[in-house]
Order: structure tokens, then sequence, then C-alpha cells
């Protein structure tokens, strides 16, 4: 784990680390008197061509080492990409007394694959979803893994839509079961893209 400290409304630039993308896993303020660290965390990304993102990170929870009736550290499991465009600030009230300094541990992110292709052709009575010999070499060589991925899924027009309607969209439930990875093995692959096989062209899949 990695770490490094920054000040209480000042922005830190993340470019000084010298890496791609992190993943920030806990936030905690380096005095342990400091009570409730709640303070809004914001990330902003200034890319060369004037586009700029801005965005919170959210806490997943909150805890103490020392005592339960404070909340001193932020477990965070965030990534956060393109570091050498990003600044990371902390907010504290205004009305806070003094400046608070305090420690980001962090982890540099190495994905197994950086884009995993998964092949859609839309067929008279629903969608068939699969993956090329090339992507499907590369998960079984890479997580070596005893359940391997399958060659394609059917989804028909009807069943899509029954199961959006009462869950979220099929495809967060196709790509594990396609490859047969869980969600820890997911994290390392940078990017999932779909693809339409006729135009090679990137779809947006629901």
């Amino acid at each position: 784990m990695e770490t490094f400290t920054v000040t209480s409304n000042n922005e830190f630039e993340l470019k000084s680390l010298k890496v791609g993308e992190i993943e920030i896993k806990k936030i905690k303020p380096l005095k342990n008197e400091f009570q409730h660290l709640t303070f809004p965390i914001m990330v902003t990304q200034s890319f060369p061509n004037g586009k700029i993102i801005s965005y919170p990170i959210h806490p997943i929870t909150y805890y103490s080492n020392y005592s339960s009736l404070i909340e001193t550290d932020l477990v965070i499991d965030e990534i956060v990409d393109y570091c050498l465009y990003t600044k990371m600030k902390i907010y504290v009230p205004d009305n806070y007394p003094e400046v608070i300094k305090l420690e980001v541990q962090y982890e540099n992110v190495i994905y197994k694959i950086n884009e995993l292709r998964i092949l859609v052709v839309k067929q008279m009575d629903g969608y068939n979803y699969s993956l090329p010999p090339s992507e499907f070499n590369s998960i079984v060589q890479i997580f070596k893994k005893d359940d391997s991925p399958i060659n394609n899924i059917f989804v028909p027009f009807d069943v899509k839509n029954d199961f959006e309607y009462i869950h979220s969209p099929v495809a967060n439930y196709i790509i594990p079961a396609l490859t047969g990875l869980n969600e820890e093995d997911l994290k390392q692959i940078k990017r999932i893209v779909f693809i339409d096989p006729r135009t090679n062209k990137e779809i947006n899949v629901k």
C-alpha cells in the first residue's frame, strides 16, 4: 500500500505520484483526536483539449481504530484514472479552526487486460452475445479459472425486456456469465466494450 499526504482545502496534483491510475483505499487524519471526518472529497480532471470533469468520491463506510463514538477513517475503494491531469481536494468547513493533514492510502492499478471485446449480434428474436476466440483464450490463459468462459449467450427480446423491468440492465449479468469471472477479476480489466461484428463499431448495450 502506498500513501501520500494532503492538506485540507488545498488541491493535490496526482501527477506527482508518477502513475497512470490509482485505487484510493482509505483516507484518515494524521491526528487521532480529530472527530467525524465526513467532508466532501472532490476530484477534478483538466485535459489538454480543454475538457474538464469534476466529481465527488464517496466513502463506502466510516470507522475508527480507537473509538466507536467517532468516525475518522474513510474506506473509499475508488479508482481514479488519468492521474497526469487530475487534482484532488478535501474540503472542511470554513469555521474549522485548523488545517487538517490527511493520509491517503492507495494502490497502483495494474490491469491484466486493457480491453475486452464482447460481440453482440441482433437477431430476429433476440440478441446473441459472444467472445471472439482471442478474448476467450486471453481469459483462460490470464485468469486460469476452474470455470472457463462460455462461447455465447442468447437472450430473447421478451426475456431481456422483462428482466430489465425488474432488475438492472441485462448486460451487467451477461459479462460475468460469459467470462466466468467474478467481481474482483473484472476489476482487473480496464475496459469492456460491446462490438457489432458486422460494422466493427462499439455499441451502447443496456
